[in-house]
């Protein structure tokens, strides 16, 4: 039985085979040396189309083994560059490392190439990493912070303070005789608008001025914008004067337009120059505002500059301002007098800056309850940021920030500042007061503005947000606007208001279109035959009895508009008033202000209208709908649409004929139809019929259209939903009551709201 159990079937042998006991391990190896030599020459030189890679375990692929021979283990990596370089894919260079690529050297010739085309703040990259940035004006601009911090920024320039960056307006520096100037400036403006730049307040360079600029001798036509002035100080009675104009880019180009055209034809020598690469300007709104310009600043005097300090020479013509800011005591800037201008020279502010983010607040010695504002010196304006060569030298003084470091770790006891002082650049500032809101919210949007050298911009930047300033951008422009009720930037009777409305309008327009069909809102049967662009001037033209030209203007003179106002207060009365003024027969818009009575939240484009004799009656006022109008295009949009799809089917099948029989014939097919064509054709004819040509504007609804809210959002001072526009100017007579409706242009429903004329 044993021997049968040891005997084995064997298949090739055809029989019983019986196994040894044991194995000689170096006669198997040597038998099996042919077949251990061949696997390996498979392994090192595979014949097969599969890559190295591809042969490697599931859980060791990666997707960028193929061009990243890193990915694979070491020694695999030879035969992979080899399979690669056989089959002509060289491997390829190594990009230079990001040490390399962040070299400083690299890093400016990388910034400048960028700012070839659009302009830079100087607080750009600190602004790049944390907000939003959009183009305009030739400038890159931070709209909004990437954070949700809408409410943030909104207490901030209630309770706290917000920082602005707004060196992006442009200065424009005008040098001549006074008497020459003053005659440029009065072809350019008018007194009916306000006070002009000759006014005695304005003539010292003790304040700041805003004016309305005209192309010359058009008034009231013709507007240019708004801008601010003031002029250098005065100190030495001389009749050649300085004069420095803030513009917004949006027209600033207009303006230097025109004033080099009035100086080639003004008798007086006149030199105009553009400063906007030699100053900075931030704006500071709250009720800390003063108080973080106090702990930011450290006011030059002789004890913390060098010898060779350019501020050495004039230290004497800094004392009375000095004196004045360190001893004024007021808890916020709308204590002071309104627009007044406050030259300094201050220390490096980096500095004093604090280790940690710091919201500033009042020392424990300072009483703010009860504020004290020291006499007004006669110098108080005078800075030496007018001189350009102290501009240049101040700049050439500033150490750098790994020279500030070094300074003070060298201190034996950390925070001692007696002798880094010695070391310490100086600047030259100027410090304009903002009053904020002077009607209704009392001191709201009040502040500083600071203007300071290039260079400075973001050493200042920084140290005012340390010191608890919070960062704003252009939305917080636009909130500013509404809150204040200061109008708009861009009038619509301005180049620079058309330009902006056609900007808004044709990225709406766009992103309306993008929807499908079932998207969109069908402005036809609301009764919006603008829904993304203000018409004014065919409004305008529809409230004259007998129209002339195509002309409009807005109406900023001041008696008027208080005319208008009164009138309206005394309607409001349930008295009996009559608007009597004279250009009644023009097409005119008034700016005005407008305050939702009940819920609801106004928007751009929306409309304002008359309400009928029964609506502010009825019980049911607050749910007032307009009627749903008729939409004729509707069937020929169907129509045309499957018109369309039936002819680019019918093309269709012609190219595959014409490719057909091209193939049969080996020829080259020649197509005569441009489908792209007819496409972009068809776009245009739809685009006409969803929003159709307006013929009225006037009766377009059930209630007779005013106005057009050119900005609207919910008021946080008011609690409620606000707005600005313009209404024209024949149709404040049917006001009554100063009540009038507002409707969206994306439903039906009017909403009541009170109506105040903007002076």
């Amino acid at each position: 039985m044993e021997s049968e159990e040891k005997k084995q079937f064997d298949s090739l042998l055809g029989g019983d085979h019986s196994l040894p006991n044991d194995i000689n391990i170096f006669k198997y190896a040597a038998a099996r040396a042919q077949e251990i030599e061949f696997l390996e020459n498979s392994l090192q030189n595979p014949t097969s189309t599969k890559l190295i890679f591809q042969k490697l375990p599931i859980h060791m692929r990666r997707r960028v083994m193929s061009h990243n021979t890193k990915r694979l283990p070491r020694r695999l990596r030879k035969g992979h560059l080899n399979q690669l370089i056989k089959s002509g894919l060289p491997p390829k260079q190594k990009r230079p490392s990001r040490k390399y690529r962040r070299r400083p050297v690299n890093l400016q010739k990388e910034y400048l190439r960028r700012q070839t085309r659009i302009c830079w703040l100087e607080t750009h990259l600190w602004h790049a990493k944390r907000f939003h940035m959009i183009e305009r004006w030739g400038f890159k601009i931070p709209d909004k912070p990437c954070d949700k911090s809408f409410r943030a920024l909104y207490r901030a320039s209630a309770q706290h303070c917000l920082i602005q960056d707004i060196s992006y307006y442009n200065c424009i520096e005008i040098s001549g005789m006074q008497n020459s100037i003053l005659d440029i400036f009065s072809e350019m403006t008018s007194p009916k608008t306000g006070l002009s730049i000759g006014a005695k307040c304005y003539i010292n360079g003790q304040r700041e001025g805003t004016i309305m600029l005209y192309y010359p001798n058009s008034y009231p036509n013709q507007s240019i914008g708004e801008a601010t002035f003031f002029w250098k100080p005065n100190l030495n009675q001389n009749d050649f004067r300085t004069l420095w104009i803030w513009v917004h880019p949006g027209y600033s180009n207009e303006v230097l337009e025109v004033l080099k055209s009035k100086t080639n034809k003004n008798e007086g020598k006149i030199e105009i120059n553009n400063l906007r690469k030699d100053i900075n300007r931030f704006r500071l709104t709250g009720p800390l505002s003063h108080i973080v310009l106090k702990k930011c600043f450290e006011i030059a005097n002789k004890n913390n500059i060098s010898k060779n300090n350019w501020f050495e020479n004039h230290l004497n013509s800094n004392i009375e301002q000095s004196e004045f800011w360190n001893d004024l005591n007021v808890s916020s800037p709308a204590e002071l007098p309104p627009r007044i201008i406050i030259g300094l020279t201050v220390c490096d502010p980096r500095f004093n800056i604090p280790k940690k983010r710091t919201k500033a607040v009042a020392n424990d010695d300072d009483e703010y309850e009860l504020a004290f504002i020291p006499s007004l010196p006669s110098n108080l304006s005078f800075s030496h940021i007018w001189d350009p060569a102290i501009r240049k030298q101040s700049l050439e003084d500033q150490l750098s920030n790994t020279q500030i470091c070094n300074l003070k770790s060298s201190q034996l006891v950390p925070g001692e500042q007696d002798s880094i002082f010695k070391k310490v650049a100086t600047l030259p500032v100027l410090i304009i007061q903002r009053p904020g809101n002077q009607t209704t919210n009392l001191g709201y949007g009040s502040g500083y503005d600071i203007i300071l050298p290039t260079g400075w911009g973001l050493p200042l930047w920084r140290t005012l947000i340390m010191w608890g300033a919070r960062a704003g951008g252009l939305r917080e422009d636009r909130v500013s606007i509404l809150e204040n009720f200061k109008g708009v930037h861009f009038p619509p009777d301005t180049n620079a208001g058309q330009n902006e409305n056609n900007r808004i309008k044709n990225f709406l327009v766009e992103k309306y279109f993008k929807l499908p069909p079932s998207k969109r809102v069908n402005y036809t049967k609301f009764g919006i035959v603008s829904p993304f662009l203000c018409k004014w001037n065919m409004l305008a033209k529809e409230w004259l009895e007998n129209p002339v030209g195509d002309n409009f203007y807005v109406l900023r003179d001041v008696q008027l508009l208080t005319k208008i106002q009164n009138y309206l207060e005394t309607n409001r009365l349930e008295m009996k008033g009559k608007l009597e003024i004279d250009c009644t027969q023009e097409a005119v818009l008034v700016p005005v202000k407008i305050q939702l009575k009940h819920r609801g939240l106004v928007q751009r484009f929306a409309i304002i209208c008359l309400p009928n004799a029964n609506d502010t009656t009825s019980k049911n006022s607050e749910n007032i709908l307009e009627k749903v109008h008729v939409d004729v295009n509707e069937i020929k949009r169907k129509q045309l649409r499957n018109e369309h799809k039936t002819l680019l089917k019918r093309l269709k099948r012609k190219r595959t004929a014409i490719k057909k029989k091209c193939r049969e014939e080996n020829t080259t097919p020649n197509m005569q139809q441009n489908t792209s064509q007819i496409i972009e054709d068809q776009c245009k004819k739809m685009r006409e019929l969803w929003i159709p040509e307006a013929t009225t504007i006037r009766h377009s609804c059930d209630r007779e259209v005013i106005g057009y809210i050119t900005h609207g959002d919910f008021s946080f001072n008011k609690a409620k939903s606000c707005a600005v526009g313009f209404i024209t100017l024949q149709s404040v007579a049917f006001i009554k009551n100063k009540t009038i409706f507002v409707r969206n242009t994306s439903n039906r429903c009017y909403r009541l709201a009170n109506i105040e004329i903007i002076i």
